[in-house]
């Protein structure tokens, strides 16, 4: 037998064979019609497009591209782009894991090799008081940047 006859098929998709909502079912010619067009400019299996008439192009653009910078419905007027005070130090930083024990001040996990991260509890990057910074691990600072006004509340409430 030549060597090739028994390789498996690769599936691109979960939606192939039984995976597949429309697996089994007889369909008519008028529904098949629906679904081609429906289908038309999404990906198929192997990430090529399928022709796409003008007048669809829009509706399968990228809309996220077009949300960048100001456009973008999280934009805080570029306040990511300021500078940190003078006082932000390493010493300041260093002083601040100290005294929170080297733990993260939400979920209590040791510092390890990667040193816990300082958050400004008023995300204001100029206010280094002591009592406005608190320790926060890696995955629990990242959940204080959305729904800013629950965390602030919760760290306020907690100090």
């Amino acid at each position: 037998m030549p060597k090739g006859i028994y390789k498996r098929k690769k599936r691109y998709s979960y939606n192939i064979g039984i995976n597949n909502p429309r697996y089994g079912k007889i369909l008519s010619d008028t529904t098949k019609k629906k679904i081609s067009k429906k289908m038309q400019g999404i990906k198929n299996c192997l990430g090529k497009h399928w022709k796409v008439k003008d007048t669809s192009k829009m509706k399968h653009s990228k809309p996220w591209q077009s949300w960048k910078g100001e456009r973008s419905p999280s934009w805080k007027g570029g306040v990511s782009f300021e500078p940190y005070s003078i006082d932000w130090t390493e010493s300041l930083r260093k002083s601040i894991r100290e005294r929170d024990h080297y733990r993260c001040q939400i979920c209590g996990v040791s510092q390890g090799d990667i040193a816990h991260d300082c958050h400004h509890i008023d995300y204001d990057k100029k206010n280094c008081n002591p009592d406005n910074i608190i320790t926060l691990c890696q995955n629990c600072h990242r959940k204080t940047n959305f729904n800013r006004d629950y965390w602030i509340n919760y760290f306020n409430q907690r100090i």
